[in-house]
């Protein structure tokens, strides 16, 4: 008798082919005045991510802060510092990752973002949830 098991973030076949494309952009909240962060929730699980600080580069453009949780975010530099930061008018390279959400937040300010993405057929219900408690090291 077969038996059937519904796409999981552990099936390669949905990694191997073309993503399907998600994009979304916004103004992120500025966490020195208080902020919270954007959460970011996609349609399906991720294959890849690109986030993109908009800035001019020009003096005052401040930095964009992103993280896999919304504690993740929070975190001070050498302090548990569960985020990276992206610049002024910077990007991130193509991040191979497989994820249902990401939190943005920009640092001294509130920087323009866009979020460029490819999602698998994988329904975010079929993956766990990324957070430190749950063993998960190094997303806050």
């Amino acid at each position: 008798m077969a038996h059937w098991t519904p796409s999981n973030h552990n099936h390669a076949d949905e990694y191997v082919g073309s993503a399907l494309p998600f994009v979304t952009s916004s103004t992120a909240n500025n966490i020195s005045a208080g902020g919270m962060p954007h959460r970011i929730e996609f349609p399906y699980v991720t294959r890849w991510i690109v986030i993109n600080n908009n800035g001019d580069g020009g003096a005052g453009t401040p930095a964009l802060r992103v993280g896999f949780t919304s504690r993740g975010v929070f975190g001070m530099s050498g302090d548990a510092a569960n985020h990276f930061q992206i610049g002024e008018g910077m990007g991130s390279a193509r991040l191979e990752v497989k994820t249902k959400e990401i939190f943005v937040v920009g640092v001294g300010g509130s920087p323009a973002y866009n979020v460029l993405a490819g999602y698998t057929n994988i329904p975010t219900k079929n993956i766990p949830v990324l957070t430190g408690s749950a063993g998960f090291e190094g997303v806050g």
